[in-house]
């Protein structure tokens, strides 16, 4: 954790786990309070372990971005992971990324207790509330990236008993800080989204609007950020409306046609990682075997798609 007396650098540019070759850069504010949030992390997966379940990273969109909405990002989110833990039963554990972020109300009450018990212990340099109750400064893509990297990378070295091919019992290692906490990801895809809409319409586009109509009239977050914009210095009413047309066409179109893992900066960050850590392992055994398996849109992923890197999000090219 970080120093009690000197002010550090109001940002950090490295490695976030040492020796695994992707950076970030990541706000100080928050480091001390994304270490705590991936201790409690790296606890669940470790009970989901101790119960003897396959443990699943889900990468998916949260934030809002491209004419999305957080609010309605995290929903679909929570949607697949009933959905896919129902399908794939009770052999496997799926970590929901939603569920400890600030965007859902679990993630911001940890990370509120956090920030609480950091103060309790003496820390000064912590993000505080504003009139709104929301914390300042807002945790950047990097910072959120170096706790995720943190969580999908760092492993205890290990070695385990098996059977080889002959029948015979031995053991075979596992490397530190190769994800060996993790058995695969899942990547959401389009057709994850459409499950979420198209429950009780005939098309996606009827199930958009009619998810869009349901939301402005009940949820005042919808309600605040759509129908926002009367008082802007200089616009007209007209160009108002326009906008806030704009913005709800934007709003289906995003849903329709982009709301999956290849249109979120994240995804692509930790699409990399994922495979870095495929290339690392089979370095270090020359089996493909010990490689993570790779799910896109309910689809394991081609053998070669996941040899190759993608255009990174938040991670600063080497």
């Amino acid at each position: 954790m970080s120093d009690l007396t000197s002010p550090p650098p109001p940002t950090i540019t490295g490695e976030p786990v040492p020796g695994f070759p992707i950076k970030f850069t990541w706000q100080t504010v928050w480091q001390p309070v994304f270490d705590l949030q991936t201790e409690l992390i790296r606890n669940r997966i470790q009970r989901a372990r101790a119960e003897g379940k396959s443990v699943i990273y889900m990468s998916l969109p949260v934030s809002t971005e491209a004419g999305g909405f957080q609010v309605t990002n995290v929903e679909i989110a929570q949607f697949t992971h009933r959905r896919l833990s129902n399908d794939w039963g009770d052999g496997f554990f799926f970590l929901n990324p939603a569920d400890f972020q600030l965007h859902s109300q679990t993630g911001y009450s940890q990370l509120a207790q956090h920030i609480d018990y950091l103060s309790r212990l003496g820390y000064e340099n912590l993000p505080t509330q504003n009139s709104a109750g929301q914390f300042e400064p807002v945790p950047s893509g990097g910072s959120y990236m170096y706790m995720w990297t943190r969580v999908l990378v760092t492993n205890q070295a290990r070695s385990e008993w098996y059977i080889d091919y002959e029948g015979q019992v031995g053991t075979r290692a596992q490397a530190a800080n190769l994800g060996y906490d993790f058995d695969g990801v899942y990547f959401l895809g389009p057709t994850d989204v459409r499950a979420f809409f198209s429950r009780e319409e005939a098309s996606i586009t009827a199930g958009i609007e009619s998810y869009f109509a349901s939301k402005l009239a009940l949820d005042t977050r919808f309600q605040a950020f759509y129908n926002a914009g009367a008082g802007t210095s200089g616009a007209t009413p007209a160009q108002v409306q326009e906008a806030q047309q704009n913005a709800r066409r934007e709003f289906i179109r995003y849903f329709a046609l982009r709301a999956s893992s290849n249109f979120a900066i994240g995804c692509h960050d930790e699409w990399n990682i994922f495979q870095t850590l495929n290339q690392l392992r089979y370095t270090a055994t020359q089996n493909t075997g010990n490689q993570l398996a790779v799910f896109f849109d309910g689809r394991q992923v081609s053998p070669a798609a996941t040899t190759i890197p993608i255009p990174p999000g938040f991670a600063l090219n080497s």
